[in-house]
This record gives structure tokens, C-alpha cells and sequence, in this order.
């Protein structure tokens, strides 16, 4: 049973107890309004609760889709589902190994990155990593 239909249970069983203009059934009936206010106001918040739980579910959901989308599935990670690219296979060989030039952060880049237009996620300049004819093993 809900609150409200207990409240209703004990409103009906307070009828039969005294005459309806008693004082005592006054002031039943005043307890019974009250409860009844009560209970409408906790199914109120129970249906607000649930709204806010669904809402956090949501917000849960995104965030996980705003990291996975910024740091990338190391195959072990707390929100990433079976939808997961992650397959185990990635090796960080298969990366090429550049230091920003200004905060000497040792940065990873795959073939979907721009070595002429890189920003380095630690200091977030931009700097071009791409070596000229003359280059002698700069580090840029």
C-alpha cells in the first residue's frame, strides 16, 4: 500500500469511532488532512527523485561519452561499454614519440593527427613536428 492509501484506511476506520460534530472526530479528521498533505508531498518527491535519477543517469551517460572521446579507451576504464573500439591490440610502438618544445611533454600521435599542427594536451600550445631536409635530429 502507498502512504495515501493508508492514510485513507486509517481515515475510514476514524469514522466509526465517534459522531462527525464530536470534538474528538474534529480533531481526527484534522490529523487525517494533515496525513493526507504528507503523504501527497513524499509522492511529490519520490516522483522528483526519480526525475533527478534518470536525469544523472543522463549526465552519467554523456560524461563517459566526453572522455572516451577525449582521452581514449585504455581497455580499462570504468564507462566504456561493448561498443568499446578498444581491442587490446593497440601498442604504443605503433605511435610516434614527440616532446613539446614547451612544456618537454612527451606526447604520442597516431595517423589521425596533423604532425604540421599539433597541440600538446599538457600545455595546450600548438607546434609543428615535421623536420625540414636540413634538420639534424631536432627534437621539434
Amino acid at each position: 500500500m502507498t502512504i495515501g492509501e493508508k492514510v485513507a484506511y486509517l481515515k475510514g476506520l476514524a469514522e466509526g469511532l465517534a459522531p462527525a460534530d464530536s470534538n474528538e472526530m474534529k480533531l481526527i479528521n484534522k490529523i487525517m488532512e494533515i496525513l493526507g498533505d504528507m503523504a501527497e508531498e513524499i509522492e511529490e518527491l519520490k516522483a522528483d527523485t526519480e526525475d533527478l535519477r534518470d536525469e544523472m543517469d543522463e549526465i552519467d551517460s554523456d560524461l563517459a561519452d566526453v572522455e572516451d572521446e577525449v582521452f581514449g579507451c585504455d581497455g580499462d576504464c570504468d564507462y566504456c561499454d561493448e561498443d568499446c573500439d578498444y581491442d587490446g591490440d593497440d601498442d604504443i610502438d605503433d605511435l610516434a614519440e614527440v616532446t613539446c618544445p614547451y612544456c618537454d611533454e612527451t606526447i604520442y600521435l597516431d595517423e589521425t593527427i596533423d604532425p604540421t599542427d599539433v597541440k600538446c594536451p599538457n600545455c595546450g600550445k600548438s607546434f609543428n613536428c615535421v623536420c625540414d631536409e636540413d634538420c639534424d635530429g631536432c627534437d621539434k
